[in-house]
């Protein structure tokens, strides 16, 4: 079966949506990597912070600015609160 990244990515979307920890996880990573979604730290920050992955998260702020991370930490607080609605 081929390898779909973007069709992978748009449910793991959705299910990180209804705070399901692992595809919130999945979701950073891909933000991440660049797999199925554009490569975007601080959207990876954000995900891989909801989904509790300080692991993961710790190595994408490596490689971030503390403006960035900042804005990551505010974004994850804004997604959040009204039941993720604001997360895109």
């Amino acid at each position: 079966m081929p390898k779909d990244d973007a069709e992978a990515a748009k449910w793991f979307l959705l299910a990180a949506k209804q705070d399901v920890a692992e595809a919130q996880e999945y979701v950073g990573v891909m933000y991440a990597e660049g797999h199925g979604l554009t490569r975007d730290r601080v959207r990876a920050y954000l995900w891989l912070s909801l989904s509790g992955d300080n692991l993961n998260r710790d190595k994408v702020a490596s490689t971030m600015t503390t403006l960035e991370i900042t804005r990551a930490q505010e974004l994850a607080m804004q997604c959040k609160a009204p039941k993720f609605e604001n997360c895109d």
